[in-house]
């Protein structure tokens, strides 16, 4: 809201558009709000007000779905637009499908549309009982969490909190194997053994979760002085950034991180609607907002004077300007060669005022969006 206040404020020239800024609660409503749109299921008066969108939000988990319904049209000519100069590759890698909502590989792109424009980011990380992950690893049973794979160790069996959904529960699963990507997260590609493999580290992970509601776990952690039986047996929660981090500060038994050899990104995107039907003035409007949107408005990346600094993933999400930071310095350091510790993605990066709430750019290097799965895949996740 206050980044929307100061667009309007600092383009007053628009004064005579009657521009609207409509608040949702959750991003899955925006979906739910297209596809009603668009079988025909919303009343008039609020299809009345809804039509008048030329923008909506989409969490990037959505995209697939709301481009094979028809609920959100390609945004034309992006690729020539200075905004999306600036995106992060892996950005533009996201939001280029065909018109079935899949990834279109290198040697198709004539076949790929631009479906969003991502602008804020967040990433899946760990939020740790620091006291009772120690007292394991202190133990002598040979335990130690320094990676995605240590969630494996017979120690933390019932001891983990997973989200609900069986898609991230197989890409950790792919990503331990050494098989994330979106070349390789395809089920299909896998040997007959490699599948086998994979189905009972997948099995072997569903042991070792005490309860698949984040939810749950995070409401029995969030106060170091009422200690419920749940808080007492989960001693790690997986999570996206946006719910775990605002629980970091509640107890100083908690430290979120993640590891260096890379995680699993998201992404909240700007679409354009079914219904959307942009006038000349409006597409300035809208273009203006794609830049701004996309150019760093929660503060400076840097540390400059360009407004205040960027807190990071402090709050559970960041401008997708600071992800385009990290994106170029993992370069740089790859151009100029990077230290040998952070070659080998071993470890764990805490998230905290030290470091401002964001992972090292090497981390980032190795880590993606959760990109379109074949049909079989979806399938294959229920194992």
């Amino acid at each position: 809201m206050k980044g929307f206040k100061e667009y309007m404020r600092d383009h007053s020239r628009y004064q005579n558009v009657n521009a609207r800024l409509y608040l949702r609660k959750k991003l899955g409503q925006g979906y739910d709000d297209l596809y009603e749109m668009k079988q025909g299921k919303v009343g008039r008066r609020k299809a009345k007000k809804v039509c008048s969108d030329d923008l909506t939000t989409l969490g990037d988990a959505w995209l697939e779905q709301a481009i094979e319904k028809g609920c959100i049209q390609p945004i034309i000519g992006a690729e020539h637009t200075d905004w999306w100069d600036s995106l992060p590759a892996k950005c533009k890698k996201l939001v280029s499908r065909d018109r079935t909502g899949r990834y279109v590989s290198k040697g198709k792109r004539g076949n790929s549309y631009v479906w969003g424009v991502p602008y804020k980011w967040g990433c899946l990380c760990m939020l740790v009982r620091q006291d009772k992950v120690d007292s394991v690893e202190k133990s002598g049973a040979g335990f130690a969490l320094r990676d995605w794979g240590d969630l494996w160790h017979p120690s933390l069996r019932g001891k983990v909190a997973l989200p609900n959904s069986p898609r991230l529960l197989v890409e950790l699963t792919l990503r331990v194997m050494g098989k994330d990507g979106i070349e390789s997260s395809n089920l299909g590609t896998l040997s007959k053994e490699e599948f086998a493999v994979f189905r009972m580290k997948l099995q072997e992970l569903r042991a070792q979760v005490k309860t698949f509601s984040t939810e749950d776990a995070l409401k029995s952690m969030k106060s170091q002085q009422s200690e419920s039986e749940l808080s007492n047996q989960v001693y790690v929660v997986v999570g996206w950034s946006h719910n775990l981090l605002p629980f970091k500060g509640k107890s100083n038994k908690l430290r979120a991180v993640v590891p260096l050899s890379g995680t699993i990104l998201s992404a909240d995107c700007w679409c354009v609607p079914h219904y959307a039907m942009p006038s000349t003035s409006m597409s300035t409007i809208v273009d203006k907002w794609l830049s701004y949107t996309t150019s760093g408005i929660g503060g400076s990346t840097d540390g400059g004077e360009n407004g205040n600094r960027s807190t990071g993933l402090k709050k559970g999400s960041a401008d997708i300007a600071l992800l385009a930071k990290l994106e170029r310095e993992a370069y740089a350091g790859k151009r100029g060669g990077p230290p040998a510790d952070a070659e080998t993605g071993s470890g764990l990066a805490v998230l905290d005022a030290s470091n401002n709430y964001t992972p090292p750019c090497e981390c980032i290097e190795r880590s993606e969006f959760l990109l379109p799965s074949e049909v079989s895949q979806v399938v294959a996740l229920r194992v």
